[in-house]
């Protein structure tokens, strides 16, 4: 079969580097692409042309380059050949085809810089640009590095629901999900549904949401295959105008069965993201904030609380550091920046800043978890031990005024072949803003998602 395979061709056309891949000297080759720029010259023209993947020079006569402006989609036929003086790749343009044109003085995507609000705007449009470009390819290639390190240990990818009747956070930021909303007249569509009273039959009979986390469907899942793990969207309904936060991104999010140590969790963590991203072209890593080769730092929230109240005797923080209190931003980035130098892992939070969900450790004020925190973006990741005695976790239910019938299903995985278990999540976009060095994560992804914002 795999003989047989490698003779098919697929019926597409070449893109650029497999063209010029393929292709001697000398020898015929048509590109399609878009065009990035055009610089004339008396007797020659020069067009920058790019299929995304890949970028190539294309020198045309003054009359093929005649109407070729930036944007405008095209097929070039001609040669390749190298460059007389730096001897790169380059193809001599004997016929062009235009597809479709792209007017100078309507073309959102100029060649030049756009500020980050243009191409906001523009979101349609941006992923033209050499520096949206380089977003897409980063993601398409650390998705794909991720899934090798997780399939190469034994992990089974799933896909968890992305509508769920269960709130894993349990912190009332999820979006509800309401059958036949915005539907109507013109000045009904421009009215805010009032989810809380809305008229129409449920679609479910029951209360549904957009998941803020597929780790209780993983955890199920977990049950029966002892590692697994996913990568798909979440949603949280924060008002956050921040650069760290979105209202839409993905999580890559991992459980696994019979662990009984956080630092088995943190291990699973440290390993697969440097993994991953050494596993990268180095033209696309433009940010060594994950220190690769160094080991990261790990401490006690208690451990961290004191030695912020040290720095804070000093040169106060602008939230006094308590224990019992959640970490603020300036918090984790003292930690990361300035004490470790490096990521660090946070571990054994007050149970009483976390989820229902979590271990409780034997001192009964802490519980086994951890967050990762990066200098330069601060948390990145974030995992737990899951209280696997049923007992406890009805208790953690009822205490933190959730509905236990909401969650029978969840406490069955308790009552059926129960096993120590853990698991984390990690956010890709704060991943990839860490990579690329690009500081707001409306700029990671492709169309952002945030309060006040959903265009496109």
């Amino acid at each position: 079969m795999s003989q047989v395979l490698q003779k098919l061709r697929l019926p597409l056309p070449r893109t650029i580097s497999e063209a010029t891949r393929t292709t001697g000297a000398g020898h015929a080759l048509s590109l399609h692409g878009w065009i990035r720029s055009v610089r004339h010259q008396k007797k020659l023209s020069f067009v920058h042309l790019t299929d995304g993947q890949a970028d190539i020079q294309v020198t045309l006569s003054p009359e093929l380059a005649r109407g070729l402006s930036t944007g405008t989609s095209v097929r070039v036929d001609g040669s390749l050949a190298h460059h007389p003086r730096t001897q790169t790749i380059e193809v001599r343009g004997t016929h062009t085809h235009i597809y479709g044109t792209a007017p100078g003085d309507t073309y959102p995507m100029q060649k030049k810089e756009h500020g980050s609000e243009h191409l906001r705007d523009n979101a349609h449009l941006r992923t033209r640009t050499s520096q949206i470009g380089h977003v897409v390819k980063l993601r398409h290639h650390l998705t794909r590095c991720l899934l090798e390190w997780f399939h190469d240990n034994s992990f089974t990818l799933v896909q968890p629901p992305v509508i769920t009747s269960s709130d894993c956070e349990g912190a009332g930021e999820a979006f509800q999900v309401v059958a036949g909303a915005g539907r109507g007249n013109e000045a009904k569509e421009q009215q805010q549904p009032d989810y809380h009273h809305h008229q129409q039959p449920p679609f479910f009979s029951h209360p549904a949401f957009l998941t803020v986390s597929t780790q209780l469907h993983l955890e199920a899942v977990a049950g029966a295959f002892a590692r697994v793990f996913s990568l798909s969207p979440t949603f949280r309904a924060e008002p956050s105008q921040t650069s760290r936060h979105l209202a839409e991104f993905w999580m890559l999010e991992a459980e696994i069965s019979f662990v009984e140590s956080v630092d088995s969790l943190t291990s699973v963590v440290e390993h697969s993201i440097k993994s991953a991203v050494g596993g990268l072209d180095p033209s696309l890593v433009k940010s060594d904030s994950l220190y690769l080769e160094k080991e990261w730092g790990q401490i006690t929230y208690t451990e961290a609380v004191q030695l912020l109240r040290e720095r804070h005797s000093v040169s106060p923080f602008h939230h006094p550091p308590t224990w019992g209190a959640s970490l603020q931003s300036e918090h984790e980035r003292y930690l990361a920046e300035e004490v470790c130098e490096s990521p660090v892992f946070i571990t054994h939070y007050p149970a009483s800043i976390k989820p229902f969900y979590m271990r409780a450790n034997d001192d009964g004020l802490t519980v086994a978890c951890f967050d990762l925190l990066v200098p330069g973006i601060g948390e990145l990741a974030g995992g737990s031990l899951r209280e696997e005695r049923l007992d406890v976790l009805e208790r953690n239910i009822d205490h933190a005024g959730l509905d236990r019938g909401t969650y029978n299903w969840y406490l069955d995985l308790r009552r059926y072949g129960s096993v120590p278990h853990g698991g984390f999540g990690v956010g890709f976009e704060r991943l990839l803003s860490v990579i690329s060095g690009v500081s707001n994560l409306r700029d990671v992804v492709l169309f952002p998602r945030w309060a006040g914002r959903c265009n496109f």
